[in-house]
C-alpha cells in the first residue's frame, strides 16, 4: 500500500508542483508568442493543414494542464507552513530539469552541427547507457535502425528531409 502522507510533506509536494506549472506555463507561452510564430511555417494548400497547427494545439494544451496544476495545488498548501516550506524538496527536481534542459541544448546542437542521423544515434546510445540497458547489439541496432526508419517515415508521410 501507498504510504500516507503527513500535511508537511503534502504541502512539500503542493509547493514543487505548483512551481513546476509555471515553469511549464511559462515555457508554453514563450513558445505561442516567439518560438512557433517564428520559427514554423504557417503556409497552407488546399486540403492540408497549417505546419503550425500541431505545435500550437500542444504549446496550448501544455498551457491548460499546467494552469490546471497550479490550480488544483493550491489548496493543498498549509497555510501555517508558508509558500516556501517545500521549495528545498523541489531541489533534485530542480537539478533534473537543469539536466534535461542541458540534454536538449546539446541535441539542438547537434542537430544543427552534424545533422540528425548522428544526433539521433547518440541519443538512443546515451538513453539505453542512463536506463542501464546492457545488450550492446540492441543498442546498436537501434541506433541505426531507427534514425534511419524514422528519416524515411518522415519523408514517406510528410515529405520532410531531416537535416
Amino acid at each position: 500500500m501507498a504510504d500516507a502522507q503527513t500535511p508537511d510533506q503534502g504541502s512539500e509536494r503542493a509547493a514543487v508542483d505548483i512551481a513546476a506549472g509555471l515553469v511549464l506555463a511559462a515555457a508554453s507561452i514563450v513558445c505561442l508568442a516567439w518560438i512557433i510564430p517564428n520559427h514554423v511555417g504557417t503556409s497552407v494548400s488546399e486540403h492540408d493543414i497549417s505546419p503550425a497547427f500541431f505545435p500550437n494545439l500542444t504549446a496550448w494544451l501544455v498551457l491548460a494542464l499546467s494552469l490546471a496544476l497550479v490550480a488544483t495545488r493550491i489548496p493543498r498548501i498549509d497555510r501555517q507552513q508558508g509558500r516556501l516550506g517545500g521549495l528545498s524538496a523541489g531541489r533534485p527536481i530542480v537539478l533534473q530539469t537543469a539536466a534535461w534542459a542541458v540534454a536538449a541544448l546539446l541535441a539542438w546542437y547537434g542537430m544543427t552541427a552534424i545533422g540528425y542521423m548522428p544526433t539521433a544515434a547518440a541519443i538512443l546510445v546515451a538513453g539505453a547507457v542512463a536506463c542501464r540497458y546492457r545488450n550492446i547489439f540492441a543498442i546498436v541496432g537501434l541506433a541505426i535502425v531507427l534514425p534511419i526508419a524514422i528519416d524515411q517515415l518522415a519523408w514517406f508521410v510528410f515529405q520532410v528531409d531531416l537535416p
